[in-house]
C-alpha cells in the first residue's frame, strides 16, 4: 500500500506539471499485496463503513448475526432477480453487526413488480432466518423493515402495481422537504383509499416475509452450513457462498478454497515480477549493447549507463590536420614542379 501511495503521488504531482527532485522512477512496480484484494475491500469501505474488528462480541450474539446474514445470502442467491452475492460478514461495520454485499451486476433503467417483491422478500430474510431459528427476532432488522415497507409504499402509491388500487399515483406532488412533512401534506385521496393502500402495502410485506420463511425452510441445511462458517471464520466470498449453495461441501472445505485462492494469487504475483524482472534485465542489457551512441553531425557522443541515465561525452576531433605552410605560394610549395621531379628543361638557342 505504501508503493500505491507513492504511485499516485507520483501521479497527482505529474498532473500539476511539476516533478520531484528525486532518483530515476523504476519501469515498473511490484504490489506485494493482491492488488483486486485492496480495491474491493476499499469499495466494501466505502459502501458499509470501516470494519471494527476489536470489538468483542458474545458467542450467542455473533450466532444470531452469522444466521441472519445468511438468511439474507440464500434469499439473494434463490431470488432470480436480485444480484449475486459477493460477500457476507458478521464483522461490525459502520452501525451494523454484519452484512451481506450483493451490488448491482449490471446497469438497470426500468424495475419491474416481480423484481421488488422479491427485493422485499430478500430484506427480510434476515429476520426470517432468526425467527425459523430461534424462534425469536430482534431489533437488528429494523432498517430491513424500513426499506422493504418504503419499497412497498412506492410499489402502491407511485408505481401502480396494486391490482385493488391500478394504475394511479397516489403519492404527494410535493417533496418532503424537512421532517414531518409527509404528516402534514394535503392526500389527493380518500379515507377510505387511504385504509386500502395501508393494506396494499402490508400484502406485500406479508407475502415477501411468508417467501422468505418459505424458501429459507427448503434450503435450512446450507443455512446452517452458511451460518456455522461465518461464526468460525467471520468472512465469506462469493465463490465459497457459490460452492456452499451449488454443492455439499464442509467448512473445512470451504475454508481450503480460501487458502487455495491466496496460494493462486501468490503465484500469479511471483510469476509477474519474475517477468519484470526479466524484461528489466533485457532492457539493461540492450542498453549495455547500446552504451555508445554516435549521433551523426553532432560533437559529442550520447552515453546510456545501465539505470537509462542519458548523458553527453565531447567527441575528440578526428579530422586530419593539414601539412603545414613554409609561406610560399601554391605553386611553389607543390611536389608537381619540375624542379620536384628531377625534369629540367632547357631552353632551346
Amino acid at each position: 500500500m505504501k508503493q500505491l501511495f507513492l504511485l499516485l503521488t507520483a501521479c497527482l504531482l505529474c498532473a500539476c506539471g511539476t516533478t520531484p527532485e528525486a532518483e530515476p522512477a523504476p519501469q515498473a512496480i511490484i504490489f506485494e499485496t493482491d492488488m483486486g484484494n485492496d480495491i474491493d475491500d476499499a469499495m466494501i469501505k466505502i459502501t458499509v463503513g470501516t470494519q471494527k474488528k476489536k470489538n468483542k462480541i458474545k458467542d450467542s450474539e455473533k450466532r444470531k448475526t452469522a444466521y441472519h446474514e445468511a438468511g439474507h445470502a440464500i434469499l439473494a442467491y434463490c431470488m432470480p432477480t436480485q444480484d449475486p452475492v459477493q460477500q457476507i460478514s458478521i464483522i461490525p461495520s459502520g452501525k451494523a453487526l454484519g452484512y451481506t454485499l450483493n451490488p448491482p451486476a449490471e446497469d438497470r433503467y426500468s424495475v419491474y413488480k416481480q423484481e421488488l417483491c422479491e427485493k422485499i422478500a430478500m430484506l427480510l430474510g434476515g429476520r426470517a432466518a432468526e425467527k425459523l431459528i430461534f424462534d425469536d427476532v430482534s431489533g437488528g432488522a429494523s432498517n430491513d423493515i424500513q426499506r422493504a415497507t418504503a419499497t412497498a409504499k412506492k410499489m402502491v402509491t407511485q408505481l401502480g402495481m396494486s391490482d385493488l388500487l391500478g394504475p394511479v399515483n397516489y403519492a404527494s406532488e410535493q417533496g418532503e422537504v424537512f421532517l414531518g412533512r409527509d404528516f402534514s401534506a394535503d392526500k389527493n385521496y380518500s379515507e377510505a383509499t387511504a385504509a386500502v393502500i395501508d393494506s396494499e402495502i402490508q400484502r406485500f410485506v406479508n407475502e415477501g416475509y411468508a417467501l422468505a420463511l418459505k424458501t429459507l425452510e427448503e434450503n435450512v441445511e446450507k443455512l446452517h452450513l452458511i451460518a456455522d462458517f461465518l461464526v468460525k471464520y467471520e468472512i465469506m466470498d462469493s465463490d465459497q457462498f457459490k460452492a456452499a449453495m451449488e454443492g455439499n461441501p464442509t467448512v473445512e472445505e470451504l475454508d481450503e478454497m480460501r487458502a487455495e485462492k491466496k496460494r493462486k494469487s501468490e503465484e500469479e504475483n511471483a510469476k509477474r515480477a519474475k517477468e519484470l524482472e526479466e524484461q528489466k534485465k533485457a532492457e539493461a542489457a540492450q542498453a549495455e549493447a547500446e552504451a555508445h551512441v554516435r549521433v551523426e553531425n553532432r560533437e559529442f557522443d550520447i552515453i546510456i549507463d545501465e539505470n537509462g541515465r542519458v548523458s553527453k561525452v565531447e567527441r575528440p576531433d578526428e579530422t586530419p590536420k593539414a601539412p603545414e605552410s613554409d609561406g610560399g605560394t601554391p605553386e611553389e610549395n607543390s611536389d608537381d614542379t619540375p624542379e620536384a621531379n628531377g625534369n629540367d628543361d632547357k631552353k632551346e638557342d
